[in-house]
């Protein structure tokens, strides 16, 4: 494989990954509000199942889901891909 073509994989391999990501800043404190409110309506929608015999589905781990993250993996091959491209330059 050309040298060229390693730079390509691993120019694949970066675009895998988000360049920027979200983060949630609270601007102010208004988790106990936030908190009340969440949970009086947690214990509505619990009541109301109640009252009209909806079903409730717990959400719970898939077992068969990859321990690595996608993220995790994309950038252990990033570093795999680096070792192979100094190996093809000769600097290791």
């Amino acid at each position: 494989m050309s040298l060229k073509d390693h730079l390509m994989q691993l120019e694949c391999l970066y675009n895998e990954l988000p360049k920027k990501v979200k983060m949630l800043v609270r601007k102010a404190d208004v988790s106990s509000i936030t908190s009340s409110i969440s949970a009086t309506l947690s214990l509505f929608a619990k009541a109301s199942k109640t009252w009209f015999g909806q079903d409730e589905y717990e959400e719970i781990d898939n077992p068969n889901y990859p321990e690595e993250s996608y993220e995790a993996f994309i950038l252990r091959m990033i570093k795999y891909k680096k070792l192979k491209i100094e190996k093809v330059l000769d600097l290791k």
